[in-house]
């Protein structure tokens, strides 16, 4: 059986009045699909297990109202680092830190009655 980290297990029991307070979002990284068929097996089969998991932990906490989500970006996201290695990309081909971490927020703060499980976050210049 494999252990979940400590800061996964609650400290108490959850509260009926806190049931609205408690998310969990799972973040994929998702840009493009790698080159090699074999860099894409490996990259797809762990996508998938996190996904997996995520779907798992849902079916089991959704009914005690806690919610867990998974946000995937699809992009690149705005960092010195990134605009470093990639100086020639327009600003759209970006994901801005600060819009995904309104996204996420967003998530958080969904109503019970239109609870989301997947959100994909991705540049509006980006190609499917």
């Amino acid at each position: 059986m494999t252990s979940l980290p400590a800061s996964l297990y609650p400290i108490r029991p959850i509260t009926e009045d806190e049931l609205d307070r408690f998310h969990l979002v799972i973040e994929h990284a998702f840009h493009g699909s790698p080159q090699s068929a074999s860099d894409r097996q490996g990259f797809l089969s762990r996508f998938e297990a996190q996904r997996s998991l995520a779907e798992s932990m849902a079916r089991h906490l959704w009914p005690s109202g806690v919610h867990v989500a998974v946000v995937i970006v699809d992009g690149v996201v705005d960092l010195a680092r990134t605009r470093k290695m990639m100086p020639d990309q327009p600003d759209s081909f970006f994901v801005k830190p600060a819009d995904l971490a309104e996204s996420v927020l967003q998530v958080t703060k969904q109503p019970r009655s239109v609870w989301s499980f997947e959100v994909e976050a991705r540049p509006f210049g980006e190609r499917w």
